[in-house]
């Protein structure tokens, strides 16, 4: 019976020291895995922080396109209705009656001062202007012949007053046919574009009748 009490107070001994190993045992390990627990909680502080670090660097890092600063010029529009006009317009007709014999210039076609645009047939003017000339001509010689009788005393003054004033009528008639002959061509009085063209050739021109329109579009008008 003694035996028996012995042994359990020596089993009752030895539990509690086995016990009392295993609660250290425990305890270290639960330390070492706390301490584990830190250290990983720490690297992962670490990496977090190592991985806001590095994506902070990577976001500072922006490329830029560099360009020089320039001055640009802005253009807009807009759209109105209106009518175009030229500045100037001239209505350009023959003085005189005849037909029409050349025309030189087309619609559209821009023209000089003096250019000559059209002509009319020029037999009849010719021929008028010829004759005048001749009698211009005949009252010339005999105003010079007369001149000298009147010098010498053998021509009354009247005489002479007469002879003078036929030479006058002569050379107006002379002058009246060579405008007629010059009317027969018709000029441009100044720079422009031929805006209409009324005539052709073989046409009769009327006087006072517009053959062309001569405009200037240098500068228009807006309306």
């Amino acid at each position: 019976m003694r035996s028996l009490d012995q042994f359990m107070r020596i089993f009752d001994l030895v539990r509690k020291e086995m016990g009392l190993y295993f609660c250290t045992l425990k305890y270290d390990m639960m330390v070492n895995y706390s301490k584990l627990g830190i250290a990983a909680l720490i690297a992962c502080v670490f990496v977090a922080c190592s991985n806001k670090k590095e994506t902070a660097k990577q976001e500072k890092i922006i490329p830029v396109k560099i360009m020089n600063v320039e001055t640009l010029c802005a253009t807009s529009s807009q759209n109105y209705v209106g009518t175009v006009e030229e500045s100037v317009a001239v209505s350009l007709a023959f003085s005189m009656m005849g037909m029409v014999e050349q025309v030189l210039v087309s619609e559209g076609q821009r023209v000089r001062k003096g250019q000559l645009l059209a002509t009319l047939n020029t037999a009849t003017a010719e021929n008028s202007y010829q004759m005048m000339l001749a009698k211009q001509q005949q009252a010339q010689d005999a105003y010079d012949r007369l001149v000298k009788v009147h010098e010498n005393g053998s021509l009354p003054d009247i005489k002479l007053v007469e002879v003078e004033t036929g030479l006058q009528q002569a050379k107006s008639m002379t002058a009246v046919a060579k405008k007629n002959l010059d009317d027969c061509h018709l000029v441009a009085p100044r720079d422009g574009v031929i805006a209409v063209r009324s005539v052709e050739a073989g046409s009769s021109a009327m006087p006072g009748v517009a053959a062309f329109k001569l405009v200037s579009i240098d500068k228009v008008n807006v309306k």
